[in-house]
């Protein structure tokens, strides 16, 4: 009785992980008081009802005690826990706490949200065998298929950008970002001869679909991200010959799409969707980068300790309270690029140097340094190659944008997953 029992939690908890890249499906024109969207509803009940599985699992199960001992001895995890502790200090000492712990109307992103994602990491890492953590990706992967057909029938009716269900082709090309990464992961994890050749097939479809997806939606971030990731990993794996022949082909399909689209557009006048066009249309792109640049001007100065004090260089204004910073520093030739207020600097890595300080901008670096540490001692090479991608991508992408609730989610479970690749081989079974 009590062994079914067992089964049953773990298999719940596992079902509440794999459903979460389905929260990215949910509309939500708006939010609900205090600044929790449909989409974090559903994340956050999710996650709440894998901790209360869990929890029981955890009293009756000594095995996961000593795995819970395990993740919190892990390098990588301590480094996470450090840098979500100088989030929550920034909170604590910011001029608007509610805007720190819950986010904004628009954003609804707030430490509410990065304490949730720290129990989808604890519960998954201790939780999850490899058999559930493919059928995570293959979660994540479903869910990015379907927002391509939806996206597709926004092409179609010829919209500007087509965000699909997101409604922001930013974010939505991010997702795809990390579906591609997942369909290498998934083939790299599958180790049964008969699927091999067939899950190859759809894993390498899937992710020139989703580039395909990335086009559509006028994003050059992330198509920059991506073909960097890709230069970097050929370089990278320069003797490899096998993956090597699959990774040329890739780069040698996104420079042909990419240099016969820029050869249309400029010598032959060819009138291309205006979303596709955007990619290739330079005085809109130096508008954008105008602004960014500003921005970076406006950042450093509103962390400047003879400006703003100590405090603020050090731990910064608080978690979600860039738009303060941006007020204080605001620079007035930024209406030349872009007339609109910015809440966040479209940097990533400004949003936290500016909102957690010198401390939290320190703490968030060593996570990257772990993060490349962990990856590069993966044992299965294309694992490997595929997270490096992954995460390679994620961090040239942050460079222009932030990040959304599904891919603050959609990053966690990978995230996760190369934490607990540490702990597989001396988790307690």
């Amino acid at each position: 009785m009590i062994a079914k029992l067992k089964s049953l939690l773990h298999n719940g908890v596992a079902l509440c992980v794999i459903g979460m890249p389905i929260c990215a499906l949910l509309y939500d024109p708006n939010v609900i008081f205090p600044f929790i969207t449909l989409k974090a509803f559903v994340f956050h009940s999710l996650s709440l009802l894998g901790l209360i599985l869990f929890s029981l699992l955890f009293f009756l199960e000594e095995k996961l005690r000593i795995n819970l001992l395990l993740l919190f001895n892990n390098k990588l995890f301590k480094s996470y826990l450090i840098y979500l502790l100088l989030i929550v200090i920034s909170a604590i000492f910011s001029e608007n706490h509610f805007n720190s712990f819950w986010g904004s109307s628009e954003r609804a992103d707030g430490i509410y949200l990065q304490l949730f994602c720290f129990y989808l990491t604890v519960v998954s890492c201790i939780i999850l065998n490899n058999n559930q953590w493919k059928m995570v990706f293959i979660s994540l992967i479903s869910v990015s298929v379907i927002l391509f057909i939806f996206q597709l029938f926004q092409f179609n009716r010829n919209y500007y950008r087509p965000g699909s269900f997101l409604n922001q082709p930013t974010f939505l090309a991010s997702f795809y970002l990390i579906s591609i990464g997942s369909c290498f992961l998934l083939n790299s994890l599958i180790k049964n001869n008969r699927f091999k050749l067939i899950c190859q097939i759809i894993t390498y479809s899937l992710a020139f679909i989703f580039l395909f997806g990335i086009f559509i939606s006028g994003t050059r971030a992330s198509l920059l991200a991506l073909i960097l990731s890709v230069a970097v990993i050929y370089i990278y794996n320069s003797e490899k010959i096998k993956f090597n022949f699959t990774l040329v082909q890739f780069i040698l399909i996104v420079t042909l799409i990419f240099g016969g689209l820029l050869f249309a557009i400029y010598l032959l006048n060819f009138e291309l969707n205006k979303s596709i066009s955007r990619i290739f249309i330079a005085e809109g792109s130096l508008d954008t980068l105008n602004s960014r640049l500003i921005n970076i001007l406006i950042s450093l100065k509103a962390i400047n300790p003879f400006d703003v004090g100590f405090k603020n260089f050090l731990i910064g204004w608080g978690w979600g309270n860039y738009y303060l910073a941006w007020d204080f520093a605001y620079m007035p030739m930024i209406n030349r690029f872009d007339s609109a207020p910015f809440d966040k600097a479209h940097n990533n890595y400004l949003d936290i140097l500016v909102t957690t300080g010198l401390l939290g901008f320190y703490c968030f670096f060593n996570l990257i340094k772990n993060i490349y540490e962990s990856t590069i001692s993966i044992k299965y090479l294309n694992v490997k190659l595929s997270i490096i991608f992954i995460f390679l991508s994620k961090f040239i992408e942050l460079f222009f944008t932030f990040d959304s609730l599904y891919g603050l989610i959609s990053s966690q479970i990978i995230f996760s997953y190369l934490i607990a690749l540490e702990l597989i081989d001396r988790r307690v079974y």
